[in-house]
């Protein structure tokens, strides 16, 4: 049988053919799926998820000099865009001031009012970010698909190219999970371009490392779970530009890499510790959490993720049986491996800290495919054709039915709707849930307010962090510099409420009040069974929970619509009393 690498030893440059303008096609394809579902036609509330809240707040509120809520992710390249989009509206503002003959000093006053209103609805900000997002992704795929043709047949056979393009870009992270709206498609593209770019360019230049060395620190800066990619990225860099290994070309990428996380993510230099502080924060958030059932293992056992796992592991084979450079392929599979094991390892994992791996499992899959294909008859390829066909079909299906879903109203939805007609100060205890899409009355923003500020409640939150350090506990809490370093994320919150409370009408809006099972990370919130006692006794005019209460009817319930059900209980008229001042119960 003749095989399909058998031009592995010819360096010919193939020209772009009909896959390439395929795999354009299919990302333009992409571009307006996401503009519909995600920009045009945004689901209910507009948000998929609060990630986006919390990236476009950490932009904005840079202008207030508020370090970043996210920089354990980090997503930094759109924080900055986001800031840059609050700067053009402060500019535009200034100079219609300007022109209107006004005081300049009044762009303050106009400033802080601008931001009130992108507090009460960030819709213009979210839906400017997703279309930012998705031009983004979008030019990274294009630029990613366009080198490919580059590459000569030693490296990248045209089967394996065609095929690799069509898995690429027929891809749940483009798809399913809407990529526009998270910080991961940046991510997927940014990482498909590096190693495309390592793995198949013939003869790199003398900045090649360079380029790719910017590259990756902006996809750290994106997604810093990327970092576990660096051994096989640094690795294959020096493999691929040093003929002979040298320190001092070594420590060129090395210092060009620092030098790039720092010109790409400024956080790093200017909020050293607090990086540092967010990032082992989440290390230890998902260390410290109770084990959960791993869902690595119950995923890879479903059948279509054990045959695309088989497949992928097969393709190293005929990878490194055609690849010139067998160490880059081990070193490829060397850190694929250590990062399978960690994740499965992992005491929380959710499907984003997979996204490496899949990602890493493309390249592979791809000469798997291929060398299957040249293995059978050609019979058996037209059911090889028309199960592939089915499987790209089933992702648009998935794709479809995963928008389609959400955009139906929620149980959620029809909550926050049926909040929004009681009367004003009204008060109601909710879950956490309803946290960022309320409107809350001046009562309660003065009281959650206080609460952030209040250095007692601020105090028991810091003692909480320092429950996890064992080595001298008393000596931490006396130091300011750690005491600032683990609360600054209140600064940016005290901020935001201090622009609410001054700005917002008085007798307007109802007064909420939010209760948890897990209090003392969120100074205002209060403990269940407090809460639950509370109502009781009259405090709050409604209670609002995901689960029904024991000897208790509820006044609404909604379950018809999709999402969790949501029941409504009415306090009883002989037992209401006026809001009591607020206790401090998250000690």
């Amino acid at each position: 049988m003749t095989s399909l690498f058998t031009s592995a030893k010819k360096t010919i440059i193939h020209p772009p053919a009909e896959s390439i303008l395929f795999g354009y096609l299919l990302v333009v394809l992409a571009v307006l799926f996401g503009a519909y579902w995600c920009i045009i036609n945004p689901p209910p509330g507009v948000y998929f998820t609060l990630d986006e809240q919390f990236i476009s707040d950490s932009g904005v509120f840079l202008l207030y000099g508020a370090s970043p809520r996210c920089l354990e992710w980090p997503a930094v390249p759109m924080v900055l865009v986001y800031y840059l989009l609050a700067l053009l509206h402060c500019g535009f503002l200034l100079v219609r001031q300007l022109l209107t003959g006004s005081n300049p000093v009044e762009i303050f006053k106009l400033i802080d009012q601008s931001i009130y209103a992108y507090l009460q609805d960030r819709t213009t900000y979210i839906l400017i970010g997703r279309t930012v997002q998705l031009l983004l992704t979008a030019t990274l795929m294009i630029l990613t698909i366009r080198n490919l043709p580059k590459s000569s047949t030693q490296r990248l056979p045209v089967s394996v190219r065609d095929l690799l393009i069509i898995v690429m870009v027929v891809n749940s992270e483009l798809l399913i999970s809407p990529g526009i709206i998270r910080p991961e498609a940046i991510a997927y593209g940014l990482c498909l371009y590096i190693i495309t770019a390592i793995l198949f360019t013939d003869t790199p230049d003398r900045w090649f490392g360079y380029r790719l060395m910017l590259i990756t620190a902006l996809l750290i800066n994106q997604r810093m779970i990327f970092l576990i990619l660096l051994p096989f990225i640094l690795g294959s860099l020096i493999l691929r530009t040093q003929p002979t290994f040298s320190w001092k070309s070594t420590g060129k990428l090395v210092a060009a890499l620092v030098a790039s996380l720092v010109l790409t993510n400024p956080f790093f230099a200017t909020d050293t510790l607090i990086h540092v502080k967010a990032f082992a924060g989440g290390i230890i958030a998902k260390v410290a959490a109770p084990n959960q059932a791993n869902p690595l293992l119950a995923q890879s056992l479903q059948p279509v993720n054990a045959f695309l796992i088989l497949l992928t592991l097969l393709g190293f084979h005929f990878f490194r049986k055609q690849y010139p450079d067998k160490r880059i392929v081990w070193l490829y599979m060397a850190n694929m491996g250590v990062f399978a094991l960690l994740i499965s390892r992992s005491a929380v994992v959710y499907p984003t800290h997979t996204l490496p791996l899949r990602i890493l499992g493309l390249v592979p899959l791809a000469f798997g495919g291929i060398g299957i294909w040249q293995l059978i008859t050609r019979q058996q390829r037209l059911a090889v054709q028309i199960s592939g066909s089915l499987f790209c079909l089933f992702t648009l299906y998935d794709s479809l039915k995963f928008q389609v879903n959400a955009h139906q109203l929620t149980n959620y939805q029809q909550v926050v709707t049926w909040l929004n007609t009681l009367a004003p100060q009204t008060s109601v205890l909710l879950p956490p849930d309803f946290e960022g899409r309320l409107r809350k009355n001046i009562n309660s923003l003065k009281r959650e307010l206080s609460a952030i500020q209040d250095a007692e409640l601020s105090q028991a939150k810091l003692n909480r962090f320092i429950g996890f350090i064992r080595n001298k506990p008393d000596q931490l809490s006396r130091s300011i510099l750690f005491n600032e370093i683990l609360l600054e994320d209140e600064r940016l919150t005290a901020i935001q409420h201090r622009i609410l409370v001054q700005h917002t009408p008085p007798q307007r809006y109802i007064d909420p009040y939010f209760y948890s099972p897990q209090v003392g990370f969120i100074n205002y919130y209060i403990p269940s069974d407090q809460a639950l006692s509370n109502f009781d006794k009259g405090t709050y005019a409604f209670l609002i929970s995901e689960n029904p209460l024991e000897n208790r009817r509820p006044e609404r319930v909604y379950n018809q619509q999709a999402g969790l059900p949501y029941y409504v209980y009415k306090a009883s008229p002989e037992t209401m009393s006026p809001d009591p001042q607020f206790v401090r119960s998250s000690r």
